[in-house]
């Protein structure tokens, strides 16, 4: 094939990509272990209320990704009540208005 043909432009390597994606993986392990660690962290710091606050800040910032885990349950054949189904969509919901509105006022601060 000829160096001037258009067809030898798709050989050629594309230029790497810059990832914004970066600490997907990170906020993934975390999130599956968040539950975990919150357990651990109470039984061994005790429930006072600056325990429970910093957990329910850290829980706001990692959701507990275990909460979304239906898989299992669902692979085993195991009916999933109402109660869970709901708990799981409201959860959800609830992070993804948090997020949105927390992107929004980035977006907005970033602007002005």
């Amino acid at each position: 094939m000829p160096a001037h043909s258009p067809n030898a432009v798709c050989f050629l390597p594309s230029p790497p990509q810059r990832s914004h994606h970066r600490g997907d993986g990170f906020i993934y392990f975390i999130g599956h272990l968040e539950s975990y660690c919150a357990r651990v962290w109470l039984t061994a710091h005790g429930g006072g209320l600056v325990t429970r606050v910093f957990l329910a800040i850290v829980a706001l910032l990692f959701p507990d990704l275990q909460a979304f885990n239906l898989v299992d349950d669902i692979v085993a054949g195991t009916a999933i009540s109402l109660a869970v189904f709901t708990k799981t969509a409201l959860l959800g919901i609830f992070y993804t208005v948090i997020y949105n509105v927390t992107g929004g006022f980035c977006v907005l601060r970033k602007r002005l």
